[in-house]
């Protein structure tokens, strides 16, 4: 095998996940190749953020940004990619759980395979490895174009990756020009990965690096935290939006038409006519708004 690389920068997002977010840092400190840094942003209210004490017990190597702004993920990863020393960026969530070799085995995937980046496998609970990719979403909105290979036993090369675990080096970073701050969730990670993919850097799934995504039901980065009907809205804005930028072939009206068809045919929830009032509602605003980014050009970093 190839020698590992070195220097890797580590950036986790994070929002009223403290007790997960200890954890995540716990398994950073007890790495077989140690973070050279990892950046925290934290955009949690005062009293839900790591104190003093929190940040002594983390490694040298803890870099803690308190952040003002929720809802857009991608503009945290920015500021933190921004400042970034190290070679490699890895990319994790704050609910996650690994064994002590993950960043070792992002570095040999990298060094071993001449990847630009690399998407590990990510598992969920009671969920074992695959020996074939997930089929695309039924839903064309959250269609991401591609198979779905999270929990794939093998190498394969794709753009569709999950930032939960994620490896890019940070020059092919930089010069794709990071996460586009339009698009502030949900296939933020799959929208940086074709946008990539397409300047002509490789981007890979590996078997290698393995994580636990635990699910935490509450909060989270990519939770706008704005209650259940608005964060529908806050979710389909930024899958109309992936879809309008990368896939225009597919048609805008054609879109919104099989999104309300989708979401609001006839069902059982047509004994609540608030939700399918709702729900129309909100495909049509959100359908509006990725529009109106889409139209204009993608708010990427700015160095």
């Amino acid at each position: 095998m190839s020698a590992p690389l070195n220097r890797v920068s580590v950036v986790i997002p994070t929002y009223r996940r403290r007790t997960y977010l200890l954890r995540v840092l716990e398994g950073l400190a007890t790495q077989t190749v140690q973070p050279h840094e990892v950046f925290v942003i934290d955009s949690s209210p005062a009293d839900e953020q790591l104190s003093p004490a929190d940040r002594a017990s983390c490694g040298a190597w803890l870099r803690y940004i308190t952040w003002p702004e929720r809802g857009n993920i991608s503009r945290q990863r920015n500021v933190a990619l921004r400042q970034c020393s190290g070679e490699i960026v890895l990319f994790l969530d704050d609910d996650i759980e690994f064994e002590a070799d993950l960043i070792e085995q992002h570095c040999r995937a990298l060094a071993d395979t001449g990847a630009d980046g690399v998407s590990g496998v990510i598992l969920l609970r009671n969920q074992g490895l695959a020996s074939a990719p997930r089929t695309r979403f039924a839903h064309r909105i959250a269609d991401p174009g591609a198979p779905n290979y999270q929990a794939y036993d093998g190498v394969v090369e794709t753009f569709v990756i999950c930032s939960a675990n994620f490896s890019v080096r940070r020059e092919v970073a930089l010069s794709a020009g990071g996460f586009d701050e339009h698009i502030q969730g949900t296939f933020d990670d799959v929208e940086f990965g074709v946008r990539t993919a397409r300047q002509g850097h490789r981007l890979i799934h590996h078997n290698g690096p393995k994580v636990l995504h635990l699910q935490a039901g509450a909060s989270g980065s990519r939770s706008s935290d704005i209650g259940k009907e608005a964060g529908f809205e806050w979710m389909v804005t930024n899958q109309f939006y992936y879809q309008f930028r990368h896939w225009p072939h597919r048609g805008k009206r054609g879109l919104l038409a099989w999104a309300l068809w989708s979401h609001c045919r006839p069902s059982r929830h047509w004994l609540e006519p608030e939700v399918i009032v709702h729900r129309v509602r909100a495909l049509v605003a959100g359908y509006r708004v990725a529009a109106a980014r889409a139209a204009q050009p993608p708010r990427l970093l700015q160095l």
